[in-house]
């Protein structure tokens, strides 16, 4: 009789183990096959609302999946970090 409180602890750790498991699983197909983790959602270390950072990232991006030439991706880069 002196063992009641088992069951309650035991309820509460497979739910915390079940949020867990849910957010794993939905931050690894949202996020291409990383790893759920809330500072990437919160943008990554950068200043909220920074246009810079943006575009930055935007370009980068296409200069990863080869839209653009060496050249175009090294001009536009020097333009937005130079506030121009």
């Amino acid at each position: 009789m002196g063992w009641w409180w088992v069951f309650p602890l035991l309820f509460i750790v497979l739910m915390v183990g079940a949020c867990a498991a849910a957010m794993y699983v939905v931050g690894h197909r949202a996020g291409g096959g990383h790893a759920f983790a809330p500072w990437q959602m919160m943008g990554g270390g950068h200043r909220w609302g920074d246009p810079t950072y943006t575009a930055l990232q935007v370009l980068n991006e296409r200069f990863a999946r080869s839209e653009i030439a060496k050249q175009e991706y090294e001009d536009k880069k020097a333009t937005l970090l130079s506030g121009r």
